[in-house]
């Protein structure tokens, strides 16, 4: 429970942190009364590039099974990347040091500080440049728009209640899973969510009709153009196909030569091509070893094309009756239902099956200003609650309930140039109690990325593992050193098949003490951080074994 905590905690923290530190400059026009944007972004601009501040923090987080999980009120003080906060007084007090920028947390013991990390490096500024994308995206609107300002008590107010919302995404597969609908209504009904207009929603022959429509009117668009519209849009097909070991079961391989030749087909000969073979293998399946030539008829041998149109036309009722015939419980049962799929999916599934209902979702933040714009106190608040009655052994979510958190930030004071925090560090606290290191990086990184590795000022002489000869260390500020242009070349093939999502080095010290340090290399996009979360690729099932005719290998 305390690692699960923990792991809540500081997403919390990173989330709340994130809406008092991002950057929406607009320039300060002295406006004090009821215009909420420049106010709010130009406090905002300055408490980011504030050296520190001190004020009062209140932290409060409990769930219906515990009450009091965390209750914190003490002083705060930042100092650069460092919050230190402070309960209690004289000898009784207790501190709490933060590092933004690494992820350790330094936590005062009777004989010193002792420290760990307890973030990745970077998750701050990660979360903060996300939540940016995420608001300056939601519905056109900038970070000031989302906050209501009231002159009166000089605060700016963002609310969200997305219990509704989530309900109403959750409810189409809770019942098309109870009432053992065909995909086609399932996929209907999410379409009809995405609908612009729920007088005129959108529907599954609607948008294939729009997509033969669209592929029609370009016959001589390739195979590659639409790899890199799905790309974009975070679906990395070249990923989809080897994570699914699919081809290779049958012998196919997607090297540099192939992709270049699937790259450079016309979408309309693919199609040609496609229901050609479709047509063919209706009535008389193909064996396992009839494949690689349906692959190379289907992407490199050359067709006649004759009536896009009309090939296109087959296709799409070909998909359509499939999806017809597919019943959606079964699909739910397999893939979510096996037992083997990571954690949340388990959770997801046990919503699915029992029609769980999500009874709040609440978000509320809120920062005052003092008479200069100024801002002097942040708060926030949330809570999650569902109305989940069944077995919760081995669920982290439904396993407990009415999650809520409240926090209170008063700042007093600006400080200018503060000094570092004095920390005496535990005798026994060192970087022997460090096995691995974390940071996530973004964006353009450089051509070195460093890791800061704590030593609780004890002098280490790592021996840098003969694995990971592109990872140094620099003794003088005790970081871990990448040179990017070793690292792409080590990591050149990952890179061609676009799987490049991180690297490590190894390193050993002390008595054979070895430490992992993990450079994650996170998505720009919130799609792609979707993508990176969900895991979902691990999940698409195996190819049929060798043998046998293919439909006696798929399942349901």
């Amino acid at each position: 429970m305390k690692k699960k905590l923990t792991a809540i905690i500081s997403l919390l923290i990173a989330v709340v942190m994130s809406f008092a530190l991002i950057a929406c400059d607009n320039g300060d026009n002295g406006d004090n009364g009821n215009s909420a944007p420049p106010v709010l972004s130009s406090a905002i601009a300055k408490l980011k590039s504030a050296d520190g501040y001190k004020g009062g923090i209140k932290f409060l987080a409990s769930t219906e099974k515990h009450k009091n999980a965390v209750d914190f009120d003490g002083a705060i003080e930042k100092r650069g990347s460092k919050f230190k906060a402070t309960a209690g007084e004289g000898e009784t007090a207790k501190s709490y040091i933060v590092d933004m920028a690494t992820g350790y947390m330094y936590t005062q013991g009777v004989d010193g500080y002792y420290f760990n990390q307890f973030t990745p490096a970077g998750t701050f500024d990660y979360a903060q440049y996300m939540l940016g994308v995420l608001l300056e995206n939601a519905d056109g609107k900038t970070l000031d728009d989302l906050f209501e300002y009231d002159g009166d008590t000089r605060t700016a107010t963002y609310a969200f209640d997305g219990a509704a919302q989530a309900n109403a995404y959750l409810a189409p597969i809770i019942s098309a899973y109870k009432n053992n609908s065909n995909a086609v209504t399932l996929i209907n009904n999410y379409l009809k969510l995405a609908s612009p207009d729920p007088t005129r929603p959108y529907t599954l022959d609607g948008v294939l009709d729009m997509a033969v429509t669209f592929v029609a009117s370009q016959p001589d668009a390739t195979l590659g153009t639409m790899i890199q519209a799905a790309s974009a849009y975070g679906i990395d097909v070249y990923g989809l196909l080897e994570k699914s070991g699919v081809l290779a079961k049958f012998g196919i391989t997607l090297d540099a030569a192939t992709k270049q030749k699937i790259e450079a087909r016309k979408v309309a000969e693919f199609v040609t091509a496609l229901n050609e073979v479709a047509a063919e293998i209706k009535d008389n399946p193909p064996s396992v070893q009839d494949v690689p030539a349906l692959f190379d008829r289907l992407f490199i041998n050359e067709v006649t094309v004759t009536d896009l149109r009309a090939s296109l036309n087959s296709i799409k009722n070909m998909i359509v009756a499939v999806l017809t015939l597919q019943e959606v419980k079964p699909l739910v049962d397999k893939y979510l239902g096996d037992g083997m799929v990571p954690a949340y999916l388990r959770e997801l599934y046990a919503v699915i099956t029992n029609g769980v209902e999500i009874d709040k979702l609440d978000l509320t933040v809120s920062v005052k200003f003092d008479g200069n714009n100024d801002i002097v106190g942040i708060a926030a608040s949330g809570n999650f609650a569902h109305d989940y009655k069944g077995d919760a052994t081995g669920y982290y979510v439904l396993s407990d309930n009415n999650y809520k958190f409240d926090v209170e930030l008063d700042i007093s004071e600006y400080l200018t140039a503060p000094s570092t925090f004095d920390m005496t560090f535990a005798e026994n606290a060192g970087a022997a109690n460090i096995t691995s290191v974390i940071s996530l990086v973004y964006g353009n990184y450089g051509n070195e990325v460093s890791v800061y590795f704590e030593t609780g000022g004890k002098e280490i002489v790592p021996t840098i593992s003969a694995e990971t000869p592109y990872m140094s260390y620099d003794a003088q500020t005790t970081s871990f050193k990448f040179d990017m242009r070793a690292v792409k070349e080590a990591y050149a093939e990952e890179i061609q098949l676009g799987t490049f999502d991180g690297f490590n080095g190894i390193a050993t010290f002390g008595e054979n003490q070895t430490v992992m340090i993990f450079v994650n290399i996170m998505p720009e996009t919130p799609q792609g951080l979707i993508k990176m979360l969900g895991g979902l690729l691990d999940r698409i099932p195996s190819a049929p074994e060798q043998g046998g005719n293919i439909p006696d290998n798929i399942q349901p």
